[in-house]
């Protein structure tokens, strides 16, 4: 729960600072813009006064993800901050369409800027100001698993550079009469309007649901495999719901011999470690039942994992249990997200174990990479 809480307390201030320096980084920019002006600072003007409502969604969304659970969302509401991530991306499409009406209508009808040495200085003061403020907010939101803050501080990084071109620009204008105003106020627009799409198709992205990092897949593998029971792990799945409520699934071989009182002490334990151990809730856990001690048994799933070995398609097997008293061979194949025709697959793979056992039955379940 403290753990929590400070991870709140950090985006809240983290928020607050970007809050502060886009207002103040926007005023300046809009009070030289229109003296001088110039169509390329008062956008970017425009762009920062955005940017501060970003981090003010951002503040809203830690707060309601923070809600408890209840009957109608039994998984908590984490995912608010993926919500509020997706409005900060909307948010910076809407103003980079904006931006982009806006220089068209400076291009049709131009307008000579006024640049003076202090709008140069205050252009100036700005890039370092955006710069340091897109890195520290980066790595807070990296260091506190905040999307919107990272995207926030991907925005404030690009905005600096769209400064410096601003200054290019202005130099340009000074020295040689040409006025590239309007054409960089449209570049700096279809840049915008590019991150804000960016933001949205990464956070609709997650909201679908992404596969976990590889790292913590393997991390709940490993703890389950401590247990010298387990023969192996497979089919591995993990919800993501945000504030770091992680629901996962698990298949698990063991040998046939065990009870179901055994099992169910086991399962237990498996989940009280993983969850101590990676932060995972393990809330279901299928068992696989291994032929015990059988020579037979082993010889047959070997030449069953020869013939798969021909399928490029095919990642993995598993659960391989010869049943003699009602005479079917079952089985799990891991199968590519990418292969076609699954179902033509399966059935052709079945046709062929079923000439290795022809006094068999042949259960094959396909099932799919999930978390590696």
């Amino acid at each position: 729960m403290g753990d929590k809480m400070d991870r709140t307390k950090e985006i809240i201030k983290t928020s607050v600072i970007g809050i502060a320096a886009n207002v103040v980084l926007a005023s300046l920019k809009l009070l030289v813009g229109l003296r001088s002006s110039s169509t390329s600072i008062t956008l970017d003007a425009v762009n920062n006064l955005t940017d501060a409502l970003a981090p003010l969604i951002t503040i809203i969304g830690v707060k309601l993800s923070e809600k408890d659970p209840d009957r109608r969302h039994p998984y908590g509401y984490g995912r608010i901050e993926c919500l509020s991530t997706m409005a900060i991306g909307i948010i910076i499409s809407y103003t980079g369409l904006f931006s982009i009406v806006e220089s068209i209508k400076k291009i049709i009808n131009p307008a000579a800027p006024s640049y003076s040495v202090l709008a140069l200085e205050v252009i100036g003061g700005t890039v370092a100001a955006r710069m340091a403020l897109g890195l520290y907010t980066i790595k807070s939101g990296k260091k506190l698993d905040s999307e919107s803050l990272v995207a926030s501080g991907k925005d404030a990084l690009n905005d600096s550079f769209i400064s410096i071109s601003t200054i290019v620009v202005a130099l340009v204008f000074i020295l040689t009469g040409l006025n590239l105003e309007a054409f960089l106020g449209l570049v700096f627009s279809v840049l915008i309007l590019k991150a804000g799409l960016e933001t949205l198709y990464a956070t609709v992205s997650e909201i679908l649901g992404e596969r976990v990092p590889v790292k913590l897949s393997k991390a709940v593998k490993e703890s389950i495999k401590t247990f010298p029971e387990v023969d192996g792990v497979y089919c591995l799945v993990i919800h993501d719901y945000g504030r770091d409520r992680l629901l996962g699934s698990a298949h698990i071989e063991v040998n046939e011999s065990l009870t179901a009182l055994y099992l169910d002490s086991l399962e237990r334990s498996i989940a009280q470690k993983v969850l101590q151990d990676t932060g995972v809730n393990l809330s279901g856990i299928t068992v696989y039942a291994t032929n015990a001690g059988s020579q037979e048994a082993t010889n047959d799933k070997n030449k069953v994992k020869k013939l798969l070995s021909e399928y490029k398609d095919v990642l993995q097997m598993h659960g391989f249990y010869k049943d003699k008293i009602d005479m079917v061979v079952k089985f799990d194949i891991v199968v590519d997200f990418d292969a076609q025709n699954k179902k033509a697959l399966r059935k052709e793979i079945g046709e062929r174990v079923k000439k290795l056992f022809p006094e068999y039955d042949v259960s094959i379940t396909v099932d799919y990479d999930y978390s590696e």
